[in-house]
């Protein structure tokens, strides 16, 4: 059964992908900014003769590790829609009205359609 919680967290999940939306964003901003940082002195010690300045690799790893973690967790974390049909239609599916009525609904329908094409075929 879903409780209180669940509806919550279920609710929260398209507010939580735009979190994670924004802060890929934010990653991919910062990974641009330090390699511009690095290239603007770069260019600097080139141009006076100053020895060349150290490539920030520990932070340029860390954010591609940051950035790849908030990808994956956009991608294997489900929309609200998802997450209502993952809930949702098991416990209706199993419900023991429709194992009980479906099989009924089936053969009244197909009787019907027979019927149907009984009196379509009569009139031509």
């Amino acid at each position: 059964m879903i409780n209180t919680t669940t509806m919550y967290w279920i609710v929260m999940l398209d507010s939580m992908h735009l979190v994670l939306f924004g802060l890929a964003i934010l990653v991919g901003v910062c990974i641009w900014r330090v390699l511009r940082y690095y290239d603007e002195r770069y260019g600097e010690a080139c141009k006076i003769g100053k020895e060349r300045p150290v490539f920030p690799r520990i932070k340029i790893c860390l954010l591609i590790v940051c950035l790849i973690c908030v990808l994956i967790a956009l991608a294997f974390l489900p929309t609200t829609k998802q997450m209502a049909l993952i809930y949702v239609v098991p416990q209706i599916a199993n419900s023991e009205m429709v194992q009980q009525d479906i099989p009924e609904l089936y053969d009244l329908g197909v009787s019907a359609l027979k019927q149907q094409l009984q009196e379509w075929g009569e009139t031509k």
